[in-house]
């Protein structure tokens, strides 16, 4: 995983992760447009993703905090502070189990 810099976290092409981070933050409740990954513009690695916007994203469910907060450490970060349902790839396909945006704590006011 490559980072741009400690507040704008890059996902693995893994998609089974199901996480990422952009700029902005997430709201109370998700978004009627999903989210969706986006190769990352900066990186040689092909691997590289960013969420195109993180307003769409909700709040964690509290029955996912424990996924979501497993996921985003997975990628480098400590704190899934987001959430959207019908979060998709990056083909415009639908995550199965939706996605999470990951912050770090000092990065984010939800930690």
């Amino acid at each position: 995983m490559t980072t741009l810099n400690r507040t704008l976290p890059i996902l693995s092409c893994v998609t089974t992760l199901l996480v990422g981070c952009a700029t902005g933050q997430p709201g109370l409740n998700a978004g009627a447009i999903a989210p969706q990954l986006l190769p990352a513009a900066t990186s040689s690695n092909y691997d590289s993703h960013i969420w195109d916007n993180a307003t769409t994203f909700g709040e964690v469910p509290s029955g996912r905090q424990t996924e979501g907060d497993f996921r985003c450490r997975a990628i480098g970060y400590e704190h899934a502070t987001g959430y959207h349902p019908d979060a998709e790839k990056r083909n415009g396909n639908t995550f199965r189990r939706g996605g999470f945006f990951c912050a770090n704590c000092l990065d984010h006011k939800k930690c």
